[in-house]
């Protein structure tokens, strides 16, 4: 991830896919990741970081991606990393992003409870959000979740609102 990381030196980057799913990156990866905020013509970046135990550590790293100064499309899949609340409560803070027009979030299966759920919904009030995808399948969120979950429709910049269903025979898989 070090070397990775590196890219964001890459004066003509505009566009990057990383798909690092199950690399053991841990905490210290997700920070070197972070340094992309720095690539100062990055548009477009995709991370597939799907089981690489972050944890709310590396969430906290990743939601400084939202000072990038041009990025307009962001998708981290955060599959299976043992996030919790505090990481969502991070990752929330992507809605004070002044660019980012695309964000999906795919924080499943992890140990996001209601309190993340309220934290995440907080997205409604993003500054430059058009389109937003957030998977939050296979976390005990409860109905507590629901009415703060519910409130993203009242987003006034967001045009579109992708959720995906919990998907319970998994839960027993």
């Amino acid at each position: 991830a070090q070397a990775r990381a590196a890219l964001k030196d890459a004066p003509l980057l505009r566009k990057l896919h990383l798909e690092l799913r199950m690399n053991k990156i841990g905490p210290a990866g997700a920070h070197a990741l972070a340094t992309l905020k720095d690539a100062l013509a990055l548009h477009s970046l995709y991370l597939d970081l799907s089981r690489n135990q972050i944890g709310d550590a590396g969430a906290q790293a990743l939601a400084s991606l939202k000072d990038a100064p041009v990025l307009h499309t962001l998708h981290i899949d955060l599959w299976g990393n043992e996030i919790g609340d505090a990481g969502a409560q991070a990752l929330a803070a992507l809605k004070d992003a002044p660019s980012p027009r695309t964000q999906p979030l795919l924080p499943r299966p992890n140990k996001i409870v209601p309190a993340g759920a309220h934290a995440l919904a907080s997205l409604k009030d993003a500054l430059a959000l058009h389109s937003l995808s957030l998977t939050l399948s296979l976390n005990p969120l409860g109905d507590a979740s629901a009415p703060a979950l519910a409130s993203l429709q009242h987003a006034t910049l967001l045009h579109t609102l992708h959720t995906a269903p919990c998907e319970p025979a998994l839960l027993y898989a």
